[in-house]
């Protein structure tokens, strides 16, 4: 199995996606682990303009903060890149390694960001993402957290509440821990 996600959560996913791509801008995936959800979403921007970049370390979880319950550092390290690449070979998808935030410089050409799947875990990843992608998603564009409602992800929870305070987006709940905000 290439995804941790069952098929309740890809599915949702995969219709939140189809649900952006009348809108202008990229899609970014972070947190790629093994690629399955990053296959099924080249598959629906395979005949689509949108750019679409994932972000992974391929090696792990860095430290956690003092926000993470579950998760510790080097989680998730039984994938390579050759393996998410072979998987992703058919496709164009632009694939950045290292730790976010630290690989977001390598778009900072984007302008616009009309969906974003944010599966890291723990609250820095969160964090920094948010930070880069909110400024950039369009109006009706959609960040789809697949561990929000997640009780080992407190961290990731935190970090969008923290992040949501003075917006006027709140989380909407897709499935079990899989949650979602559209750009007003």
């Amino acid at each position: 199995m290439s995804s941790l996600l069952d098929s309740k959560r890809m599915n949702d996913l995969e219709k939140q996606l189809r649900n952006t791509l009348d809108i202008e801008g990229d899609v970014l995936e972070c947190g790629v682990y093994r690629g399955g959800s990053a296959l099924n979403m080249a598959k629906i921007l395979k005949n689509s303009d949108k750019e679409f970049h994932i972000f992974d370390s391929f090696c792990g979880m860095p430290e956690v903060s003092e926000y993470d319950n579950r998760h510790k550092k080097g989680d998730f390290s039984d994938v390579s890149l050759k393996e998410v690449e072979c998987l992703l070979k058919d496709f164009d998808v632009s694939i950045h390694v290292g730790f976010v935030p630290d690989t977001f410089n390598e778009v900072s050409h984007l302008d616009k960001i009309s969906f974003v799947h944010l599966d890291l875990d723990l609250y820095d990843g969160y964090k920094s993402t948010l930070e880069f992608t909110y400024p950039l998603l369009q109006k009706d564009g959609i960040i789809v957290f697949d561990d929000y409602g997640a009780g080992s992800c407190a961290g990731a929870k935190k970090a969008v509440d923290d992040f949501l305070l003075d917006k006027p987006e709140k989380p909407i709940k897709l499935s079990k821990f899989q949650y979602m905000i559209k750009k007003k």
